[in-house]
């Protein structure tokens, strides 16, 4: 689109795929994550109920009925429930949130509704099982998978909430339209789909575990080196013996043992 001049090509059927890939990754993003940090709850705050209920037989269709739930979602534009836009400068394409029909705004406080409420979910958890994790001292294991979802909380946080609070003011009548500023949301959401990757690499065990290792190592170091700078106590004791000892020896040569005072009254009275 840009090296055409921002002259949108493709037509209807590529701006309705655009959108319904927007719509469908961002919701199927946070659906997962909210499913994640249930898991870790449960798993940490509820382990009788985790242990009775929660088994593999049943966790394998969770994922597909989260994807079908955001499936579903996506396609409700298609169908006439919303309705997919160009927006400004008609570089990208999105549902429909100026909108003022009944089936414009019940999708966009659909999308903005359910999307921050997953998001709510998903920091109040991610905040119970954190706290839970380091009052119990768990496994290293537990902390790990703790640090993941913050991670990626952190991103999909960022990216997504400012353009469905957005959308939401907009719908209530609270913020008026303002292309340049929807522009730039949007493109924070975009930028969700490049980060979701590298948060999987970055907060993957094996290089956590060198991070650690190298900040100790260089913590090491310099404790090393200021303790070689700054004396021990052992070191000033024996500085303090030293200086008591020459200053006693020169007491001696100077007096002879007698104070100095009491030789300078002598000397007067006689």
């Amino acid at each position: 689109v840009y090296a055409n001049g921002l002259k949108w090509q493709g037509g209807r059927p590529l701006c309705n795929y655009a959108s319904f890939m927007m719509i469908f990754a961002g919701l199927a993003t946070i659906f997962i994550l909210a499913a994640m940090a249930m898991d870790r709850y449960l798993a940490l705050n509820k382990p009788y109920f985790y242990s009775a209920h929660v088994n593999p037989s049943r966790v394998k269709y969770v994922f597909p009925i989260l994807l079908t739930a955001a499936l579903v979602m996506a396609c409700l534009p298609l169908i006439g429930v919303g309705d997919n836009v160009h927006h400004f400068p008609g570089t990208w394409c999105f549902f429909d949130y100026y909108g003022t029909t009944f089936r414009v705004k019940l999708f966009a406080y659909m999308y903005s509704v359910l999307g921050l409420s997953a998001l709510t979910v998903i920091i109040i958890l991610n905040f119970v099982v954190l706290r839970t994790v380091l009052s119990l001292h768990r496994k290293a294991c537990e902390i790990q998978m703790v640090v993941f979802l913050i991670g990626i909380l952190t991103i999909v946080s960022v990216c997504w909430a400012p353009l469905m609070i957005r959308v939401f003011l907009i719908q209530t009548g609270l913020k008026e339209k303002d292309v340049i500023r929807d522009l730039i949301f949007i493109r924070m959401a975009s930028f969700n789909q490049i980060m979701d990757p590298w948060v999987y690499i970055l907060f993957r065990k094996t290089l956590l575990t060198r991070i650690i290792q190298f900040i100790k190592v260089h913590l090491c170091l310099q404790r090393k080196q200021i303790s070689s700078k700054v004396p021990g106590v052992g070191d000033i004791e024996e500085i303090s013996r030293v200086r008591q000892g020459e200053l006693s020896q020169q007491s001696c040569n100077n007096g002879a043992g007698e104070p100095f005072l009491s030789k300078s009254t002598g000397e007067t009275l006689s």
